[in-house]
């Protein structure tokens, strides 16, 4: 079985050409590895209307999780890999659909700082004595005998 699973930000717009008048759109992948500072590129391609939808609604910078097929070519002692795409997740939303949790539209600011409220310490010596009294009182008042 032959099935690779991708996630990571897109380094170019696709682009679009025809073989034997299909459509194919193309693009690179930047996926960073679980380890180290490294990340791979990997070229991919979307055939038919998947990729006309993908590439229409994404672009450089998208984050893409996509599943397909590795291919390895080899073209005069040279070897290419790229993946061909069977399904694709679109992990970015289109700005004009990016809301906060509440619904309101998200916009890219940074957050404000704020201090926070300093509380009064908490008297332990005064909540025994509290609590001592309460026993007290139920023991002389509430016994039923």
């Amino acid at each position: 079985m032959n099935q690779v699973t991708l996630l990571g930000n897109l380094t170019k717009d696709f682009d679009e050409r025809y073989i034997n008048d299909k459509k194919v759109y193309s693009s690179t992948l930047a996926v960073k590895r679980n380890y180290g500072d490294k990340t791979d590129f990997i070229n991919i391609t979307i055939w038919g209307d998947t990729g006309e939808r993908t590439a229409q609604y994404n672009g450089k910078g998208s984050k893409l999780l996509v599943t397909g097929e590795l291919n390895i070519d080899k073209v005069d002692d040279k070897y290419y890999t790229k993946v061909n795409v069977k399904s694709v997740e679109y992990l970015t939303p289109k700005k004009e659909d990016r809301t906060d949790l509440m619904g309101a539209p998200f916009v890219d600011r940074e957050v404000p700082k704020t201090r926070s409220k300093e509380l009064p310490s908490f008297d332990f010596d005064a909540e025994k004595k509290h609590i001592d009294k309460m026993k007290k009182e139920i023991e002389e008042n509430d016994l039923p005998f």
